[in-house]
């Protein structure tokens, strides 16, 4: 039996908790009152006084709960559980069954405990936070037609809208224009300059053929051995890792079109470091000269015995002459133990900047757990030209790899402006997501809030039509989302 006041908690990486499933019972669930935080000015031989402004303050939840375990160790399990649901850094998601297409963001801002009733039932109160103190309504979805239209709202209170764009041609700017604001990313060029792109693509692999890759014939403390494969179109993987007393596994590489000097190297792929403790891999790509000396290896690896544990890698030169930008597994041992995502590594001029990053396995691909840090060559020690990718899977000696493989490797040559250029944001195929609630500006899941025009601002949706406009227009297709907003 489910209780009518049951709910689901949504983390912000997309995580659910429903309570029912947990085994939690919802005795009680309470939203308070709009707290409203008023300003009134009294003048001299007036009655009373004009309200002057009026805000909400932050609103609270009260909930009850009760629980039943089969044992004492069961119990406090799941009162760590549930101590894990409630305690995050950010707000989280409320959607009660009473009203399934209505939300609530709530915070946990005051401690609490369990009251025992026996050893292994009890129960407990938990009193919420609303920072955002307002009930949102259904998902509303809206399109604009020829860059232009607009949204009749009907909330009680104002909402943040979120825009999605599909670009259609190249865009050096992106305006969004209401009555009462407006948002901007990149900028438009005048009559006396010109557009141009930042970056050529020389290679763009999505791994679905070994045409155009040959063997490789040395990895870091390691040997090549076992075969390289292709799985369902889009994977390179180890259909069979050799063997040897340390790392093995198979490599291939493949040459570049053209010698490059300032390039972003970009390692789309998968390491599933959790199943299996025992297991141990790696995946690394390497950067080589004309002579196939590495110029830098971008790696994840899971080296650990007995313990799930990646760690990345950026690093610049070779064994003997180098400098790891990164050599980390992040905030925490297991914050990238299970990886989808990426590794990128730009030079321009002397400088080299290292990216690291989770993908979201949804179509927003968003971004998440990122690394970033930059490095300044001012020795001249890691100026070789890019000629060559190389790639590897292994495993060490005689323990099992964990699921491992390449999704898409692409390659930059990363061009500069001269005078009188700007350059391109974003090209056909590109995805722009512009969250006003979550003040987040996305260019294909990757945070880019640098874009952001000083002016610019996130603006509500008011009570009423609300008129759009998207410039430049005819190159993007926008998708507009929002919920309406009560008290």
């Amino acid at each position: 039996m489910k209780s009518k006041y049951n709910f689901q908690v949504q983390h912000e990486d997309g995580s659910v908790f429903d309570m029912y499933q947990m085994g939690i019972w919802v005795e009680s669930f309470h939203i308070y009152s709009p707290n409203p935080d008023r300003t009134f000015l009294e003048f001299p031989g007036k009655h009373g006084s004009y309200l002057s402004a009026s805000y909400m303050k932050n609103r609270k939840i009260k909930i009850s709960f009760q629980v039943e375990t089969g044992s004492e160790y069961e119990l406090d399990q799941l009162k760590h559980s549930i101590y894990n649901i409630f305690y995050t850094d950010q707000e989280f998601i409320i959607t009660r069954d009473l009203s399934p297409g209505n939300i609530l963001y709530a915070l946990q801002n005051e401690e609490y405990d369990f009251d025992n009733i026996t050893g292994e039932d009890a129960d407990f109160n938990l009193t919420l936070t609303m920072a955002d103190p307002f009930v949102y309504g259904q998902e509303r979805i809206g399109t604009l037609a020829d860059d232009a239209g607009y949204i009749d709202y009907n909330g009680t209170a104002e909402t943040k809208p979120a825009f999605s764009f599909d670009v259609l041609a190249p865009i050096t700017h992106l305006d969004i224009v209401s009555d009462d604001g407006y948002m901007r990313i990149g900028d438009p060029y005048t009559v006396e300059e010109t557009p141009f792109e930042p970056e050529t693509i020389i290679l763009n692999d999505n791994m679905n053929t070994l045409t155009g890759w040959g063997p490789a014939s040395s990895v870091d403390g390691g040997t090549v051995a076992g075969q390289m494969s292709v799985l369902n179109s889009n994977d390179f993987i180890a259909s069979d890792y050799g063997s040897g007393s340390a790392w093995h596994g198979p490599s291939v590489k493949k040459s570049l079109s053209q010698q490059l000097q300032d390039f972003k190297v970009e390692c789309y792929f998968r390491q599933a470091a959790y199943v299996n403790p025992k297991d141990t891999g790696r995946v690394e790509l390497y950067l080589l000269d004309i002579n196939n000396n590495v110029i830098a290896k971008l790696a994840m690896a899971d080296a650990w015995k007995n313990m799930p544990k990646n760690r990345a890698e950026v690093r610049l030169g070779d064994t003997s002459n180098n400098n790891y930008m990164v050599n980390t597994s992040g905030k925490t041992d297991t914050w990238w133990n299970d990886f989808q995502g990426v590794i990128r590594l730009e030079r321009i001029g002397t400088k080299f900047f290292a990216y690291v990053a989770n993908i979201t396995r949804d179509s927003a691909s968003k971004h998440f757990r990122t690394w970033f840090t930059g490095f300044d060559d001012l020795e001249g020690k890691f100026q070789g030209k890019v000629a060559q990718v190389q790639l590897h899977l292994g495993c060490y000696g005689t323990d099992s790899a964990p699921s491992q493989a390449f999704q898409r490797i692409k390659v930059s040559k990363l061009n500069q402006p001269v005078t009188n250029q700007v350059p391109y944001i974003a090209l056909p195929g590109d995805k722009i997501d512009i969250n006003f609630k979550k003040s987040e500006i996305l260019i294909n899941g990757e945070e880019r809030k640098d874009l952001k025009d000083f002016g610019a601002s996130f603006f509500s949706f008011k009570k009423g039509r609300n008129n759009l406009f998207i410039l430049p227009e005819g190159r993007v297709s926008t998708t507009v989302t929002w919920r309406e907003a009560f008290k």
